[in-house]
């Protein structure tokens, strides 16, 4: 029997777009819960990538003061603070909880703390947030995985200024906040189906509908055309389906660690 063949598809193969389940998120777009959680979400996602871009801005000497740069990013927090605090509210590890909403709600008064108190709410920062970093690496249920995903990039910005406030090192937590968000996305994976909708095509392309699902339920779909003339199924690669995968966790920490892991490798 011939082997399989994966090939990218041919101009004559592609007659024209796969007719049914474009990319998108079933639940993002179709209930309205889904949709004021998405929203939540990318509110959230803005306000710490806000943070993490103006840190990231003053610590490469961006042409900012600390006291602004310290001001921009209690401004980007408290832009989406009801929604951080509550997606901490809903952190199941107590610990991380309790530490990652003190360290939302206490860096508002950054600035008027003494020098002493400064150390000090640098290292229960740089605690917190390494704390949730190791956790991801341990824990196997996704919801907790997600949570401690989320609460680390929450802290993670208030942890980088307090010690530069406190004029400790940031390159080793920032190194560490890096490979918790990639460790975050990589244990949030999906499960994806492929349904080969395979017919006489005499070329062997045939239309291939991916439903990529998160742990939580949500679904993203996209289409793709493959080539398959015998043999087992062919691997599809994942670069092809990763707006299904993006689209089905788009109600989790995934976008927000990835969003994290590009400005500070940026």
């Amino acid at each position: 029997m011939a082997a399989a063949v994966v090939a990218p598809l041919s101009a004559s193969a592609a007659q024209a777009a796969p007719p049914d389940r474009p990319r998108h998120s079933t639940v993002g777009e179709s209930t309205p819960a889904g949709s004021e959680q998405a929203a939540s979400w990318g509110q959230i996602i803005e306000a710490v990538g806000t943070a993490y871009s103006i840190y990231k801005k003053y610590s490469d000497d961006g042409g900012m003061t600390l006291e602004e740069a310290t001001t921009q990013i209690l401004g980007a927090i408290d832009g989406a603070k009801s929604e951080i605090i509550a997606h901490i509210d809903a952190v199941a590890v107590a610990e991380i909880r309790a530490c990652a909403k003190t360290a939302v709600l206490n860096y508002a008064d950054i600035g008027s703390m003494s020098p002493d108190t400064k150390q000090a709410f640098a290292l229960s920062t740089t605690s917190c947030a390494v704390r949730a970093e190791t956790l991801i690496g341990t824990v196997s249920d996704q919801a907790a995985i997600d949570q401690l995903g989320f609460a680390m990039n929450a802290v993670g910005p208030v942890a980088l200024m307090a010690r530069t406030h406190a004029g400790f090192s940031t390159a080793e937590l920032a190194a560490t906040l890096v490979d918790g968000s990639e460790a975050t996305m990589e244990r949030l994976a999906t499960d994806c189906t492929f349904d080969w909708q395979v017919d006489d095509n005499p070329n062997h392309y045939y239309i291939v509908y991916i439903t990529c699902t998160a742990y939580n339920g949500d679904k993203g779909h996209t289409t793709v055309w493959r080539r398959w003339v015998s043999g087992p199924e062919p691997t599809i690669p994942s670069q092809l389906y990763a707006s299904a995968v993006e689209d089905a966790l788009v109600n989790t920490s995934y976008e927000l660690a990835k969003t994290a892991r590009q400005v500070l490798l940026s």
